[in-house]
């Protein structure tokens, strides 16, 4: 697409203290928390169920008004440590 340039790279540290996550085989499927979105941006909040807890995913999407072939992105990872998976949306 002329004018754009997407990239999107993350990283992220999770603690495994039991090695649980070692030969470990589940579907990744992630869940919609929430999104909101106006003309000049989207911001998408997933979450994704993972042993000990959580990893949320937020991907943001950006729109300068000066310019509809510009734009920025976003994407980051965090853990969210709940063993019991208690988080309820």
């Amino acid at each position: 697409m002329k004018g754009r340039q997407f990239t999107r790279s993350s990283i992220i540290f999770f603690p495994d203290a039991h090695n649980v996550w070692h030969d470990l085989e589940f579907d990744v499927c992630w869940e919609n928390v929430n999104t909101t979105s106006n003309p000049n941006y989207k911001l998408i909040l997933q979450r994704l169920k993972v042993p000990e807890g959580w990893i949320v995913k937020e991907f943001l999407t950006t729109k300068p008004s000066y310019s509809p072939l510009e734009g920025g992105t976003g994407l980051d990872l965090t853990y969210i440590p709940d063993p019991s998976h208690e988080w309820e949306i």
